[in-house]
C-alpha cells in the first residue's frame, strides 16, 4: 500500500527542492539539439565539458534557441522517494515548474553565459530575438545504469539572453552610484 502523503509535506518537499536548485553546488548537463551540415562537428564534442567545446552552433546551423539542462537527483542531495511524489504538483501547475526553471538558471547563469560563447553571434541573436520564453518543460529522466531519475528543464535561449541582460543593468546602476 502506497503512504499518502499531505499537501504540507508536499509543500515542504517542494521547497526542499527549490532551495537545493537555487545553489550552485550541483553539475548540470546543458545540450541543445540542432540541424547542421557538418554533424561529425557536433558529434565530436558530444561528451566533452563546455571549456573543451569548440563552437556548438554556427550561423549555418538550424536552430530553434531551445536548451537542455539536466540536473541528477542524487546531486541535489535528495533521493527518489523524496521527488516522485512532487510529479502531480510539477505536472499540474507550470508556475511551480517555472519557479524550479528559474532558480536553475539563475544560480547557474554563469555557465549559460559560457555556453553562449560557443554559439555564433549571429545564430544566438537570431534564437534570442525571434522567440521569448515563457515556460520552463520539466521530464523525468533516467540513466541506462538505473540510477535515480533527473530533472531534465527545456528552456529557451531567450531566458538567459535575459538573466544576462539584468545582471549588466544591474551592475552598471551599482558602478554609477559608487
Amino acid at each position: 500500500m502506497e503512504t499518502v502523503i499531505d499537501l504540507a509535506e508536499i509543500l515542504h518537499r517542494y521547497a526542499v527542492l527549490l532551495a537545493r536548485l537555487s545553489a550552485r553546488a550541483y553539475p548540470l548537463a546543458v545540450s541543445v539539439k540542432i540541424d547542421t551540415p557538418d554533424p561529425s562537428r557536433v558529434d565530436a564534442q558530444d561528451g566533452k565539458t563546455i571549456k573543451q567545446c569548440g563552437l556548438i552552433i554556427t550561423e549555418k546551423d538550424s536552430w530553434n534557441g531551445d536548451l537542455t539542462a539536466i540536473v541528477r537527483v542524487r546531486d541535489l542531495g535528495l533521493d527518489e522517494d523524496h521527488t516522485r511524489p512532487l510529479s502531480p504538483l510539477l505536472d499540474s501547475s507550470s508556475d511551480v515548474v517555472d519557479l524550479l526553471g528559474d532558480a536553475v538558471v539563475m544560480s547557474h547563469l554563469a555557465d549559460f553565459e559560457e555556453f553562449s560563447t560557443h554559439i555564433a553571434p549571429l545564430a544566438w541573436e537570431r534564437a534570442c530575438t525571434s522567440y521569448i520564453h515563457r515556460h520552463y518543460g520539466l521530464a523525468w529522466v533516467s540513466s541506462d545504469e538505473g540510477e535515480l531519475p533527473g530533472l531534465e528543464f527545456q528552456f529557451h535561449a531567450s531566458v538567459v539572453f535575459k538573466a544576462v541582460n539584468v545582471k549588466l543593468k544591474r551592475a552598471a546602476e551599482d558602478g554609477a552610484k559608487g
